[in-house]
């Protein structure tokens, strides 16, 4: 029975890799509409449910009203990799805070978007070769899932980036254009 489960795992894990590659080698196709900010990354943390260690983990969220101009299926598939991420390399039980700031950057309306965990922060050599195809930021990653989301968030006009070690742990800064019709009700000024 142990074979059967470990050929079972393996399988599974190739198929898991086989998707990313799929997706990584695909162009990006983005249906925007006006979305609530907090209910994609409330879609986003509920559907790490069958992550045994997510049981054991608290996010914070603190976005208010946020409206942004998004694709909200892809953009909840960034928030699910970034949860995964910050889960797999935190201490049990892991704690992770979403907060954002308002800024300007070349004259444009820019929402910054802090997603923090309680890990060990970032090595130099994650910070450099974090968003490089097959360089994996956790133990069991396929090194595909950051790239991934850096597309994701570029084809949104936006970048992802690495914010400097704190004590608080890690630190992903995901930042996205305030559209024409979006709108900002609360600006924190929370920084990592």
């Amino acid at each position: 029975m142990r074979g059967l489960s470990v050929i079972k795992s393996a399988s599974h894990h190739l198929l898991h890799l086989f998707e990313e590659l799929c997706e990584f080698a695909a162009q990006i196709k983005l249906n925007k509409e006006l979305c609530k900010l907090r209910e994609i990354v409330e879609r986003a943390w509920q559907s790490l449910t069958s992550i045994p260690e997510a049981k054991i983990a608290a996010l914070k969220c603190d976005l208010d009203d946020i409206e942004v101009f998004v694709d909200p299926l892809r953009l909840e598939q960034v928030f699910r990799n970034l949860f995964e991420n910050a889960i797999a390399v935190s201490p049990s039980p892991a704690e992770i805070q979403v907060s954002s700031t308002l800024e300007h950057f070349a004259e444009r309306r820019m929402i910054r978007i802090f997603v923090r965990d309680n890990g060990p922060g970032f090595s130099s050599e994650q910070r450099e070769k974090a968003f490089e195809p097959f360089y994996p930021t956790r133990r069991k990653g396929t090194g595909l899932g950051l790239p991934i989301c850096n597309r994701i968030v570029g084809q949104h006009q936006g970048w992802l980036e690495i914010a400097p070690n704190s004590e608080f742990g890690g630190c992903m800064v995901m930042v996205l254009p305030q559209s024409t019709g979006s709108k900002l009700v609360k600006k924190s000024s929370e920084k990592c």
